[in-house]
C-alpha cells in the first residue's frame, strides 16, 4: 500500500481545500494510505473514509505578508510531518498543494528522501496586483519548487506552457490533469524514479 504525505493550507469548503478532499477521497477508494496535513484553528487526528487527516495550528498567529506566514509555519509542519512518520511509519510521496505548503513539502523531500509532486493553481504573475518586492519573492519561490519538485501537476494546459516557458521546467515534468483522472499513473510514475 502506498502511503501519501499531503500537504495543503486548507482543506475541504472550497478551492484548493475542496479539490484536494475529493482527490484524498479518490485515493482511499484506490487503496491508498493518505495523510492529509492543514492549518487550522484547533489541532487534532480526524479519520475520515480510512484516511487520516491532521490539523495544524500555528504557533505564530499574526504575520505581515505570505511570506512570512509560509517561513513562520515551517516549524508547525515539521511537527505535524513527524507525527505521521511516528504514527503512519513513514511514507512514500509527497504531494503538496499550492505554493504555500510547497516549501514545505521541499523541506519533507529533504529531510526524508521521498519524492515531491508539487500542484499549482495559479502563478503569482495572475494573483498579483502590481509587481513589488513580495510578488518578486513569490515568483522567485514558484521557480525553484518547480525546478526541485519531481513532478509538476496542473489542471489547465496554458498553465502548463506558462511553467514550461517561464522557469524552463520540462515538459515532461508537468502533467495536466482533468478532475485528478491519471493521478495514480503520475504516482507510479514518480515513485519510480
Amino acid at each position: 500500500m502506498v502511503k501519501v504525505l499531503m500537504l495543503s493550507w486548507e482543506y475541504g469548503g472550497r478551492h484548493v481545500g475542496f479539490h484536494l478532499e475529493n482527490l484524498v477521497g479518490r485515493l482511499i477508494s484506490k487503496g491508498y494510505d493518505v495523510h492529509t496535513l492543514h492549518l487550522s484553528g484547533d489541532e487534532y487526528k480526524d479519520v475520515r473514509w480510512g484516511g487520516i487527516t491532521y490539523t495544524i495550528t500555528p504557533n505564530i498567529k499574526t504575520n505581515l505578508h505570505i511570506i512570512t506566514s509560509v517561513f513562520s509555519s515551517l516549524g508547525d509542519y515539521a511537527r505535524a510531518i513527524s507525527s505521521v512518520v511516528y504514527d503512519a511509519g513513514g511514507f512514500d510521496l509527497i504531494h503538496a498543494h499550492g505554493l504555500l505548503v510547497g516549501l514545505h513539502g521541499l523541506m519533507a523531500k529533504l529531510a526524508y528522501g521521498k519524492p515531491l509532486l508539487l500542484t499549482l493553481y495559479s502563478l503569482e504573475e495572475v494573483r498579483r496586483d502590481g509587481t513589488n518586492l513580495i510578488s518578486l519573492a513569490i515568483e522567485g519561490f514558484e521557480r525553484h519548487l518547480c525546478d526541485l519538485a519531481d513532478a509538476l501537476v496542473v489542471n489547465d494546459k496554458g498553465l502548463c506552457k506558462r511553467i514550461a516557458e517561464k522557469y524552463e521546467i520540462p515538459w515532461e515534468k508537468i502533467h495536466v490533469l482533468n478532475e485528478w483522472d491519471g493521478i495514480v499513473d503520475v504516482y507510479k510514475e514518480v515513485l519510480k524514479r
